[in-house]
């Protein structure tokens, strides 16, 4: 079956529902085409990732390293 056959087979049977079916199908359908909703992330969620790369890193020295570097 093609589509097109499969979209008039369809408002077929749509034509025969009541309106409160109708309504119903039609929230259906609007809720199924809205975009997803993204969760938004807090920077906070980032706080510790990646600490093992400064553990045996001196801090001080680091910043005193990169400002001599800018020289």
């Amino acid at each position: 079956m093609e589509k097109q056959d499969i979209v008039k087979e369809i408002e077929k049977k749509i034509t025969k529902l009541n309106p409160e079916q109708k309504r119903k199908l039609l929230n259906s359908i609007r809720t199924s085409l809205k975009p997803k909703r993204i969760r938004k992330h807090s920077l906070l969620e980032l706080e510790g990732l990646g600490l093992e790369i400064w553990e045996k890193i001196d801090a001080d020295k680091y910043l005193n390293d990169e400002r001599n570097s800018w020289k």
